[in-house]
């Protein structure tokens, strides 16, 4: 259901650019979504939370 709204290389390529925007505590904030994201047991409207909030959080407004 996510896959269509995120993908794992642009993720990694935002996680390079993060400490020049947000430090650590940003860097930390996103491996921690990105983590709960790719749990199994993960809910599927957690995993769609995470997928905005990723997502707004990569391209601000």
């Amino acid at each position: 259901m996510f896959e269509s709204s995120y993908s794992a290389t642009g993720f990694w390529d935002k996680l390079v650019l993060l400490p020049q925007k947000t430090g650590c505590t940003g860097i930390k904030t996103a491996l921690t979504l990105y983590v709960v994201l790719t749990e199994c047991d993960t809910p599927i409207w957690v995993k769609t939370t995470i997928v905005a909030a990723l997502k707004s959080y990569a391209y601000p407004q």
